[in-house]
């Protein structure tokens, strides 16, 4: 009897500590924040990428709109992300401002190393909590999405620069399953994305990865050119935008896929004995996929 009472009360520590653990890993007001952030400057539709015949290259045309409606990318859930923790946003000059590199989140400013050496390095030491938040602000994040989308979207014809112009877009309507469908696919296109990366020696993978970005020469090194050759051997990338500024679906654009990601995994990984770029991999596909579960559970 009195094994199982202490049994029973180590149990009840570990659980009061991990709790306790898991409200600093997030506050119910950070939540809110977060979905603020990757609401606010979402759009549904973007430009249709055409092909100038007489260039043989395709470019965004500016006077009509894809009929697919568009996820939030993975760059602006870090960036929201990072701003949710007071973070990110230093004066301009600082390092690390809202459009100066504040997606990188470790590398420039004081803040953004304070956000390396808290929030970033508390989840790389303990990746359980990623999934304890899944599991219990999960479906709130879904739903707060969902309704601060509608709410943007029954405003869409009033002035602010912040609410959808949608009515210049002739080839359909906003919903919400629309929106989650999208954002369906383009988890299945990052799980293939490391399904396939995964299928790389650690050598060749580690190369690709580190490889990624600009030398002290500011050049881009001959593996960087291999990893572009290989995403596009897979068929990973649109070659329709390799040369389209902003959107290029090119590793070293940080801003879309499959850059956001891969960069992501850099910064994870470079001067990090504990996690390579296989071991990452390996957890970002298993949140993924509880993630996608989830949605496609309520979409």
């Amino acid at each position: 009897m009195k094994n199982k009472t202490t049994l029973f009360l180590i149990s009840l520590i570990l659980i009061i500590c991990s709790a306790i653990v898991s409200l600093d890993f997030y506050t119910k007001k950070e939540i809110d924040y977060f979905t603020d952030e990757i609401t606010q400057w979402y759009l549904p539709f973007s430009y249709t990428i055409s092909l100038d015949k007489s260039k043989n290259t395709y470019f965004l045309d500016r006077n009509n709109y894809s009929k697919n409606t568009n996820p939030i990318q993975l760059y602006s859930v870090l960036l929201a992300n990072i701003h949710s923790k007071g973070l990110g946003k230093e004066k301009k000059g600082q390092g690390c401002g809202l459009y100066n590199n504040s997606w990188c989140g470790g590398w420039g400013s004081e803040n953004s190393i304070n956000y390396q050496n808290g929030w970033r390095k508390k989840i790389m030491e303990n990746p359980k909590l990623a999934y304890w938040f899944l599991e219990n602000y999960g479906t709130y994040l879904i739903k707060e999405i969902d309704k601060k989308l509608e709410a943007r979207n029954s405003k869409r014809n009033t002035s602010s620069p912040k609410d959808w112009k949608i009515k210049n877009y002739n080839n359909g309507i906003f919903t919400s399953k629309k929106f989650w469908k999208s954002q369906k696919e383009i988890i299945k296109k990052y799980n293939r994305l490391i399904d396939e990366l995964l299928s790389l020696s650690n050598n060749q993978l580690e190369r690709f990865i580190f490889s990624i970005g600009i030398d002290e020469k500011n050049q881009r090194n001959k593996d960087a050119e291999d990893f572009e050759l290989w995403l596009e051997k897979k068929g990973l990338v649109n070659l329709k935008t390799k040369n389209i500024r902003g959107i290029n679906e090119s590793p070293d654009n940080f801003s879309c896929y499959p850059g956001d990601f891969l960069q992501l995994t850099k910064r994870s990984c470079i001067n990090n004995t504990k996690w390579t770029p296989k071991k990452f991999l390996k957890e970002a596909k298993k949140f993924s996929t509880k993630s996608y579960k989830l949605i496609d559970e309520q979409y």
